[in-house]
């Protein structure tokens, strides 16, 4: 609706400049913006300037009934009370202003579009580190973990009670830097799990701010997708390598014979 807002105020700046009062005005561009979201703001301003006797500030600024509590964006707030504070002064005035802020938004367009072509490599690198490098690396090391500790605590059961003298001597020091091991399958996927959530979020915020800017909605929105493709990425990841892998820990464990 803000890319629609330069072109609408480039439409009543042209009216204005010819001598048309600002209401006069928004009811004659109101046509030429079937299909567009901000034809419904000009409608609730003329709604209410028609059937509710509003000023213009009124309309569009009223506490309860004001046409901007229903598009709440800074960016057109602080356009409209531009507009409204320059409609005492004229409408000569208030054309200059709406053509100068119209270039104004279209130059800022352009330069958005810009940064966005000179970034658009990095964000979709981002977005793919986001939904599936950190997910499929994050799954695969759950997985080889889950077989490393069973692995261990395999070896420490079955190597455990034996004697440290002659050739189990070897064997010794290996089982002695694993006797205080505590942590559990379960704790490290839940440390993988918070880590992969905090860097899928760290990069949508990256993504947010180079897209859009500051943005909150843009910014929840493309982390709550981010985490859901994420999520389901790594569920996905984590069940097939398990699949595919837990078999050659059998297979490993039946090799595994404790000497005499």
């Amino acid at each position: 609706m803000e890319d629609e807002f330069r072109e609408i105020l480039f439409g009543l700046g042209q009216e204005i400049d010819r001598g048309v009062p600002i209401e006069v005005a928004i009811e004659k561009i109101i046509p030429t913006l079937r299909g567009n979201h901000s034809i419904k703001l000009l409608q609730k301003i003329i709604s209410n300037i028609k059937y509710k006797n509003f000023t213009l500030e009124q309309a569009i600024f009223h506490e309860k009934e004001g046409a901007i509590n229903y598009f709440p964006s800074r960016l057109i707030h602080s356009i409209l009370k531009a507009v409204i504070d320059a409609a005492n002064k004229g409408t000569k005035i208030v054309s200059e202003i709406m053509i100068s802020i119209s270039k104004y938004l279209t130059n800022l367009h352009k330069t958005q579009k810009i940064v966005q072509d000179n970034f658009s490599e990095v964000i979709s690198s981002m977005q793919m580190q986001a939904r599936i490098l950190l997910p499929l690396i994050c799954g695969v090391m759950n997985t080889l973990t889950y077989m490393i500790i069973e692995m261990v605590n395999f070896i420490g059961k079955t190597f455990g009670g034996i004697s440290t003298e002659g050739p189990a001597a070897s064997y010794a020091g290996f089982l002695s830097m694993w006797k205080g091991l505590a942590i559990s399958p379960a704790t490290f996927q839940l440390a993988i799990g918070f880590y992969s959530i905090e860097t899928i979020i760290i990069l949508s915020w990256f993504m947010s701010g180079i897209e859009v800017g500051v943005d909150k909605i843009s910014l929840h929105n493309g982390i709550s997708k981010n985490l859901i493709v994420g999520g389901l990425m790594y569920f996905a990841v984590s069940i097939i390598s398990f699949m595919i892998l837990t078999p050659f820990l059998s297979i490993v464990q039946l090799t595994i014979v404790p000497p005499a």
